[in-house]
């Protein structure tokens, strides 16, 4: 595994939670991530649901960090998802079902019947 400095994955973690989480529409701020990722604390009006979506992405880097020098595959990618959608989606670990959209973005993003075709090239 890479030697990698703990406040700089610290960093990574905290930031590209909140950038995850904003595409996704939670409203969380920055500070309210990083109180829970560094300081194990819930902010007053953090729901159970926004919780999960941060812990779970904390669980789904270090899941990943620990792999670095393993074989990166659609395995890989699924297991990931269904980390991050532990607790909050009962498709997790599985290609989408439905149409999805990035909020601000105008692109479009492959369909449901897509997906798995693209996947496995």
């Amino acid at each position: 595994m890479l030697n990698l400095i703990e406040d700089y994955v610290d960093d990574i973690l905290v930031r590209s939670t909140h950038h995850s989480l904003a595409i996704e529409n939670n409203t969380l701020k920055l500070d309210e991530i990083i109180s829970i990722f560094l300081h194990h604390t819930i902010t007053g009006k953090t729901s159970v649901r926004k919780f999960y979506e941060v812990d779970n992405h904390r669980i789904a880097f270090h899941s990943l960090i620990d792999i670095l020098n393993q074989e990166f595959n659609l395995s890989t990618i699924l297991n990931t998802n269904s980390i991050l959608l532990d607790r909050l989606h009962h498709e997790r670990g599985k290609f989408k079902s439905q149409d999805n959209a990035i909020v601000g973005s105008y692109f479009r993003t492959s369909s449901p019947s897509e997906t798995p075709i693209l996947m496995h090239k």
